[in-house]
């Protein structure tokens, strides 16, 4: 099953699909620029310009890679443990694996609570100054009109006290289009 954006386990697919398009890209560059060595005729010079046409693509994967390489999906049993405070995304609006850019630098989110106060996020940063990412994020997200707050942790039991929290307060909130216009657009910003 394709895995899209938001959902578990979308960040380890996407790592593996571009692993493979890599893989299959470099094959094709090999492939035409050494026909296009042994090849007479104009249809070398052909092969050697799809050749170099083909390493854009491969650039691209490659840069997607690099990206993506520090972060894994978060583990089974975590997602079962937030799944189960958010009634698996029917009470409350979710995410998982999500590599946002801020300010020119990355920020991983595991796991995302869109809530009424806030938006709760875990995150397995390295070397990451939560303070100042978070203040990032805030100002960041606020100017797209729907976020109020960002609650930013790389603790799991103080990340769960929080989800729980704002689940209970959100219970009684019947329309929660508000709150998938938060998702969407945080998803923007996000690999």
């Amino acid at each position: 099953m394709k895995k899209e954006k938001g959902m578990h386990g979308y960040l380890n697919q996407k790592k593996k699909a571009n692993t493979l398009k890599v893989i299959i890209n470099l094959i094709a560059v090999f492939v035409c620029y050494l026909a296009g060595k042994m090849i007479n005729a104009p249809w070398s010079g052909y092969l050697m310009i799809m050749s170099v046409l083909l390493v854009l693509p491969l650039a691209f994967f490659v840069t997607s890679l690099i990206t993506l390489r520090p972060w894994f999906s978060i583990s089974t049993e975590r997602m079962q443990e937030f799944a189960a405070a958010t009634g698996d995304g029917k009470m409350a609006v979710t995410a998982y694996d999500l590599v946002l850019t801020v300010k020119e630098k990355q920020l991983f989110a595991g796991a995302v609570l869109f809530s009424r106060n806030e938006v709760v996020i875990y995150t397995e940063g390295r070397n990451l100054n939560l303070g100042l990412r978070q203040g990032e994020l805030t100002e960041m997200l606020r100017g797209t009109g729907y976020f109020t707050g960002v609650y930013l942790t790389e603790d799991w039991d103080n990340f769960m006290r929080r989800v729980n929290v704002n689940v209970k307060a959100d219970a009684a909130l019947k329309d929660k289009d508000m709150l998938y216009q938060q998702k969407e657009k945080l998803l923007v910003y996000s690999v």
